[in-house]
């Protein structure tokens, strides 16, 4: 189980990463999912409702934060769509829906 706290450390930690140059055309280099791990401890030491993660298992969330992502972007560059910073969720008029 993921929480959202969680899931926005992942985040947080693999934007720093990227900054640092820990990327390279495939991808963030192996020892980037050590250091997610290892910050997910930390976290989970303030946070009652996280779990230690693996190494797997944070590629995993990764990927599939990566394919909702590509999804609501795709869905927010149709015509009518567009994101509500607010809801933090995609919106369209009624009209578009019909």
């Amino acid at each position: 189980q993921w929480c959202a706290a969680e899931e926005a450390e992942l985040v947080l930690t693999l934007t720093d990463q990227k900054a640092l140059g820990n990327i390279s055309e495939n991808g963030f280099k192996s020892a980037v999912w050590q250091v997610v791990v290892d910050q997910l401890k930390v976290m989970d030491m303030t946070h009652p409702k996280g779990s230690l993660k693996t190494v797997s298992q944070v590629k995993s969330r990764f990927q599939l934060l990566k394919k909702q992502y590509k999804i609501v972007k795709a869905l927010c560059l149709q015509s009518g769509f567009g994101w509500d910073e607010g809801l933090q969720m995609v919106v369209a008029p009624e009209e578009v829906w019909e």
